[in-house]
């Protein structure tokens, strides 16, 4: 999975629930890991890649509310 700044991620079924989160920055060292923030605002954690990678996934076309 791409993983880039600005990209929206859903729980898998793994982590059911967890709230959807919004990749605010990419960090590369000392290890790999993102800064998420969940949607619709809240405070950033840090989570690293390869757990972002398992227990999310990108959104599928119609399945989040979009607000006005």
């Amino acid at each position: 999975m791409m993983i880039c700044p600005g990209t929206l991620l859903v729980p898998a079924a793994t982590a059911e629930q967890a709230a959807p989160v919004e990749v605010k920055v990419i960090r590369r060292s000392p290890v790999p890991y993102a800064e998420v923030e969940p949607r619709g605002g809240g405070r950033r954690r840090p989570m690293l890649l390869r757990d972002l990678e398992r227990d999310y996934r990108l959104p599928t076309p119609g399945t989040l509310a979009v607000s006005p």
